[in-house]
């Protein structure tokens, strides 16, 4: 978990620019407003989008005091940009996650998916390793479990199989055997157990 505060630190030693790309894992999806908040490192420019209006066309480039010195408004407009009515709805929506802490909530269902992920993989020959934080999880389907041969095809056959049964997964990872489960942070627990439900009966379809 120290991995990150240790590459910022070096990139301060050598006076480089910190980017954190937070337009996936931003606006609560980990289980904290931000996903940098887990490893304790501040960026100097951060990218979001996606959860700022939930589907609604808006992203936003956030950046320090000190580089705000160096640049000019000119610098970073564009045609469309700021268009009044995204951005009325983006802060409507930012404000609806914090008042009604939908991080707690990521926090909370995040933990159930992993926990019962975890048991499934006690059962399941194919799952290699279980990972996340809050609503943003992998599992890793190999073709040996203690060897953790990758099994990409597996994975897309799982990945098949669940949408067959109305849940809908991707996969990714550096050899495509891992399984992404990035729900909508509003599900509810009766969906994600439905949800866990299909998941586990897709991987015994497939075996």
């Amino acid at each position: 978990d120290d991995y990150l505060s240790k590459v910022v630190k070096k990139l301060r030693d050598h006076e480089i620019l910190y980017i954190a790309d937070e337009i996936q894992t931003g606006f609560c999806r980990t289980g904290k407003m931000f996903a940098v908040e887990w490893y304790g490192v501040e960026p100097d420019i951060m990218t979001v989008g996606k959860g700022i209006a939930s589907g609604l066309p808006i992203a936003a480039t956030l950046i320090s005091d000190e580089i705000s010195e160096v640049l000019s408004p000119i610098d970073h407009c564009s045609t469309y940009g700021g268009n009044a009515l995204v951005c009325a709805a983006g802060l409507e929506n930012i404000k609806i996650l914090m008042e009604e802490r939908y991080d707690e909530r990521a926090l909370k269902l995040g933990s159930l998916f992993l926990e019962r992920l975890k048991e499934i993989a006690e059962r399941q020959e194919m799952i290699g390793d279980v990972r996340g934080k809050g609503l943003m999880i992998g599992v890793e389907l190999v073709k040996d479990k203690e060897k953790k041969v990758p099994a990409p095809d597996l994975a897309e056959a799982v990945r098949l199989e669940a949408q067959k049964r109305g849940v809908l997964l991707n996969t990714g990872g550096v050899h495509g055997c891992v399984l992404r489960i990035q729900p909508p942070i509003a599900i509810t627990e009766e969906q994600a157990e439905r949800a866990l439900n299909v998941i586990e009966d897709s991987m015994r379809a497939v075996r």
